[in-house]
Protein backbone atom coordinates (compact mmCIF):
# COMPACT_ATOMS: atom_id res chain seq x y z
CA UNK A 1 0.00 0.00 0.00
CA UNK A 2 3.23 1.86 -0.30
CA UNK A 3 2.85 3.29 3.75
CA UNK A 4 6.68 4.52 5.15
CA UNK A 5 6.86 2.50 7.87
CA UNK A 6 6.35 4.78 11.50
CA UNK A 7 4.77 7.83 9.63
CA UNK A 8 2.17 9.15 10.63
CA UNK A 9 -0.98 8.69 7.91
CA UNK A 10 -3.71 10.16 10.34
CA UNK A 11 -4.34 13.24 8.03
CA UNK A 12 -3.75 11.53 4.36
CA UNK A 13 -6.72 9.08 5.67
CA UNK A 14 -9.13 12.03 6.38
CA UNK A 15 -7.82 13.36 2.79
CA UNK A 16 -9.19 10.26 1.23
CA UNK A 17 -12.10 9.37 2.61
CA UNK A 18 -13.29 13.05 2.21
CA UNK A 19 -11.86 12.77 -1.90
CA UNK A 20 -13.52 9.49 -2.01
CA UNK A 21 -16.96 10.76 -1.57
CA UNK A 22 -16.54 13.47 -3.65
CA UNK A 23 -15.30 11.04 -6.19
CA UNK A 24 -18.53 9.47 -6.19
CA UNK A 25 -20.22 12.53 -7.80
CA UNK A 26 -18.29 12.91 -10.83
CA UNK A 27 -17.66 11.62 -13.56
CA UNK A 28 -15.36 12.38 -17.20
CA UNK A 29 -17.87 13.46 -19.15
CA UNK A 30 -19.58 15.99 -16.33
CA UNK A 31 -15.68 17.54 -15.99
CA UNK A 32 -15.58 17.80 -19.64
CA UNK A 33 -19.07 19.63 -19.89
CA UNK A 34 -18.14 21.94 -16.75
CA UNK A 35 -15.41 23.20 -18.38
CA UNK A 36 -17.08 23.81 -21.83
CA UNK A 37 -19.76 25.46 -19.89
CA UNK A 38 -16.95 27.83 -18.00
CA UNK A 39 -15.30 28.62 -21.06
CA UNK A 40 -18.72 29.39 -23.01
CA UNK A 41 -19.39 32.04 -20.58
CA UNK A 42 -16.77 33.63 -21.24
CA UNK A 43 -15.82 34.24 -17.62
CA UNK A 44 -11.89 33.69 -17.08
CA UNK A 45 -10.97 30.41 -14.99
CA UNK A 46 -9.16 30.14 -11.91
CA UNK A 47 -5.74 29.17 -11.98
CA UNK A 48 -6.17 25.40 -11.59
CA UNK A 49 -8.77 25.41 -13.61
CA UNK A 50 -7.28 27.06 -16.60
CA UNK A 51 -4.29 24.31 -15.99
CA UNK A 52 -6.63 21.59 -15.75
CA UNK A 53 -8.40 22.10 -18.70
CA UNK A 54 -5.35 22.57 -20.59
CA UNK A 55 -4.33 18.58 -19.16
CA UNK A 56 -7.97 17.83 -19.96
CA UNK A 57 -7.37 18.54 -23.90
CA UNK A 58 -4.08 16.79 -23.94
CA UNK A 59 -5.45 13.57 -22.44
CA UNK A 60 -7.62 14.13 -25.84
CA UNK A 61 -4.53 13.51 -27.74
CA UNK A 62 -4.18 9.59 -26.48
CA UNK A 63 -4.45 6.86 -29.23
CA UNK A 64 -4.64 4.42 -25.88
CA UNK A 65 -7.81 2.29 -26.52
CA UNK A 66 -8.39 1.56 -22.73
CA UNK A 67 -8.68 5.42 -21.08
CA UNK A 68 -6.97 8.79 -21.86
CA UNK A 69 -5.02 10.56 -19.83
CA UNK A 70 -3.46 14.30 -19.38
CA UNK A 71 -0.62 16.24 -17.70
CA UNK A 72 0.86 19.63 -17.58
CA UNK A 73 3.81 20.85 -15.73
CA UNK A 74 3.52 24.35 -14.62
CA UNK A 75 6.52 26.51 -12.62
CA UNK A 76 5.69 30.07 -12.18
CA UNK A 77 2.41 29.66 -13.77
CA UNK A 78 3.89 28.95 -17.10
CA UNK A 79 3.19 25.46 -18.50
CA UNK A 80 6.94 24.07 -19.12
CA UNK A 81 6.06 20.51 -19.95
CA UNK A 82 3.28 18.53 -20.75
CA UNK A 83 2.04 14.82 -21.70
CA UNK A 84 -0.67 12.10 -22.66
CA UNK A 85 -0.42 8.59 -21.61
CA UNK A 86 0.64 5.94 -24.70
CA UNK A 87 3.29 4.70 -26.31
CA UNK A 88 7.23 5.82 -26.63
CA UNK A 89 8.11 7.89 -29.60
CA UNK A 90 8.56 5.14 -33.17
CA UNK A 91 6.19 2.53 -31.68
CA UNK A 92 2.97 1.87 -33.29
CA UNK A 93 -0.07 2.54 -31.03
CA UNK A 94 -1.76 -0.80 -30.32
CA UNK A 95 -5.46 -2.11 -31.21
CA UNK A 96 -6.30 -3.38 -27.89
CA UNK A 97 -5.14 -3.02 -24.72
CA UNK A 98 -3.96 -6.42 -22.54
CA UNK A 99 -4.78 -4.23 -19.19
CA UNK A 100 -8.24 -3.65 -19.59
CA UNK A 101 -9.38 -5.32 -17.00
CA UNK A 102 -7.06 -4.23 -13.91
CA UNK A 103 -6.76 -2.03 -12.14
CA UNK A 104 -5.14 1.33 -13.00
CA UNK A 105 -1.33 1.30 -12.99
CA UNK A 106 -1.20 -2.22 -12.87
CA UNK A 107 0.33 -4.83 -14.65
CA UNK A 108 2.54 -3.21 -17.08
CA UNK A 109 4.19 -6.19 -19.05
CA UNK A 110 0.48 -7.14 -19.68
CA UNK A 111 0.80 -4.64 -22.43
CA UNK A 112 1.95 -5.79 -25.83
CA UNK A 113 4.04 -2.84 -26.27
CA UNK A 114 5.89 -0.08 -23.62
CA UNK A 115 3.55 2.45 -22.45
CA UNK A 116 4.05 5.45 -20.49
CA UNK A 117 1.46 7.42 -18.11
CA UNK A 118 0.83 11.10 -18.71
CA UNK A 119 3.09 11.83 -15.86
CA UNK A 120 6.01 10.15 -16.63
CA UNK A 121 5.66 11.41 -20.57
CA UNK A 122 5.97 14.79 -19.35
CA UNK A 123 8.36 14.67 -17.15
CA UNK A 124 10.40 12.82 -19.79
CA UNK A 125 9.96 15.83 -22.16
CA UNK A 126 10.82 18.16 -19.44
CA UNK A 127 14.15 16.19 -19.07
CA UNK A 128 14.62 16.35 -23.28
CA UNK A 129 13.04 19.94 -23.32
CA UNK A 130 15.81 20.68 -20.76
CA UNK A 131 13.14 21.85 -18.46
CA UNK A 132 13.04 22.68 -14.53
CA UNK A 133 10.64 20.50 -12.85
CA UNK A 134 12.26 21.39 -9.28
CA UNK A 135 9.63 22.97 -7.33
CA UNK A 136 6.59 22.91 -9.84
CA UNK A 137 3.48 22.30 -9.50
CA UNK A 138 1.94 18.79 -12.05
CA UNK A 139 -1.85 18.82 -12.97
CA UNK A 140 -3.02 15.50 -13.76
CA UNK A 141 -6.46 14.25 -15.24
CA UNK A 142 -6.81 11.19 -12.75
CA UNK A 143 -4.90 9.75 -9.53
CA UNK A 144 -1.10 9.33 -10.14
CA UNK A 145 -0.20 5.50 -9.75
CA UNK A 146 2.73 4.83 -7.65
CA UNK A 147 4.79 4.49 -10.42
CA UNK A 148 4.37 8.35 -11.56
CA UNK A 149 4.02 9.18 -7.85
CA UNK A 150 7.73 8.21 -7.84
CA UNK A 151 8.54 9.90 -10.67
CA UNK A 152 6.98 13.26 -9.54
CA UNK A 153 9.24 12.92 -6.15
CA UNK A 154 12.21 12.26 -8.37
CA UNK A 155 11.64 15.49 -10.08
CA UNK A 156 11.24 17.92 -7.29
CA UNK A 157 7.83 18.63 -7.63
CA UNK A 158 6.15 20.04 -4.72
CA UNK A 159 2.17 19.63 -5.64
CA UNK A 160 0.02 17.18 -7.27
CA UNK A 161 -3.34 19.23 -8.76
CA UNK A 162 -5.32 15.98 -9.55
CA UNK A 163 -8.67 15.46 -10.67
CA UNK A 164 -11.73 12.90 -10.87
CA UNK A 165 -10.48 9.58 -12.33
CA UNK A 166 -11.06 5.87 -12.11
CA UNK A 167 -9.61 5.43 -8.00
CA UNK A 168 -7.16 3.05 -7.47
CA UNK A 169 -7.74 0.86 -4.41
CA UNK A 170 -5.96 2.32 -1.18
CA UNK A 171 -4.64 5.02 -3.25
CA UNK A 172 -0.97 3.76 -3.15
CA UNK A 173 0.56 6.66 -5.16
CA UNK A 174 -0.86 9.27 -3.13
CA UNK A 175 0.23 7.76 -0.31
CA UNK A 176 3.58 8.03 -1.32
CA UNK A 177 3.60 11.49 -2.08
CA UNK A 178 2.11 12.19 1.15
CA UNK A 179 4.86 10.79 2.99
CA UNK A 180 7.39 12.20 1.11
CA UNK A 181 6.03 15.90 1.81
CA UNK A 182 4.19 16.43 -1.37
CA UNK A 183 1.32 18.33 -1.46
CA UNK A 184 -2.10 16.99 -3.22
CA UNK A 185 -4.97 18.81 -4.49
CA UNK A 186 -8.28 16.82 -5.35
CA UNK A 187 -10.14 19.02 -7.87
CA UNK A 188 -13.62 18.25 -8.29
CA UNK A 189 -16.93 19.75 -9.77
CA UNK A 190 -19.75 20.80 -7.59
CA UNK A 191 -22.76 20.63 -9.07
CA UNK A 192 -24.11 22.78 -6.16
CA UNK A 193 -22.03 25.87 -7.29
CA UNK A 194 -21.52 25.33 -10.74
CA UNK A 195 -18.03 25.49 -10.35
CA UNK A 196 -14.75 23.48 -9.36
CA UNK A 197 -14.01 23.54 -5.68
CA UNK A 198 -10.40 21.94 -4.00
CA UNK A 199 -10.12 19.64 -1.36
CA UNK A 200 -6.42 20.13 -0.66
CA UNK A 201 -3.27 18.19 2.07
CA UNK A 202 -0.70 20.06 2.79
CA UNK A 203 2.53 18.01 3.40
CA UNK A 204 5.83 18.64 5.22
CA UNK A 205 8.10 15.13 4.96
CA UNK A 206 8.12 12.91 7.44
CA UNK A 207 11.00 10.76 6.67
CA UNK A 208 13.32 12.42 8.88
CA UNK A 209 11.51 10.87 11.57
CA UNK A 210 12.48 7.68 10.45
CA UNK A 211 15.12 5.86 11.81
Amino acid sequence: MSYIEGLDYTSFDEFEAQMDTLDRQNSRQEWYGAIADILSTGARPDMHGFFMAKAMLNSRMTNCPKAGHGTIIVRDKTVVSDGYNGVPRGFPHPAACGRSDLPSGAAYNACTVPCLHSETNAIFNAARLGARTEGALIYVTGEPCLGCSEAIVQAGIRQVVFASGRPMPQHPGLRLLHGLGVELVYMYYSRESGNFKYHMLECRSQVAAVH
